[in-house]
């Protein structure tokens, strides 16, 4: 899986791309964690069975910033922050 992020990491970046998002089951939060990415909202929907599905939804810059830049994604700003000794990312 890790290699799999960094390859699409990479590519991303080399297109251009300053944010990666994703939305990341309870279950895989932690290797998300592991490589860098940031919860910055739980969403939930509903699937069959009138049950919901939560998930997270993570971010993760992929270029070095300042930590009082804003970067815009999607039409989204995004604020970096610093967190617990490591770089957050969180919307405005």
């Amino acid at each position: 899986g890790r290699i799999i992020m960094n390859s699409l990491e990479k590519k991303a970046k080399n297109g251009g791309y300053k944010i990666t998002e994703l939305h990341s089951s309870l279950f895989a939060k932690k290797f998300y964690d592991k490589l860098g990415y940031k919860m910055f909202k739980i969403g939930k929907t509903e699937v069959k069975n009138n049950e919901i599905l939560y998930f997270q939804r993570m971010a993760k810059s992929l270029i070095h910033t300042d930590y009082d830049k804003t970067l815009v994604f999607n039409d989204k700003k995004f604020t970096v922050i610093k967190n617990e000794g490591q770089d957050a990312i969180n919307p405005d």
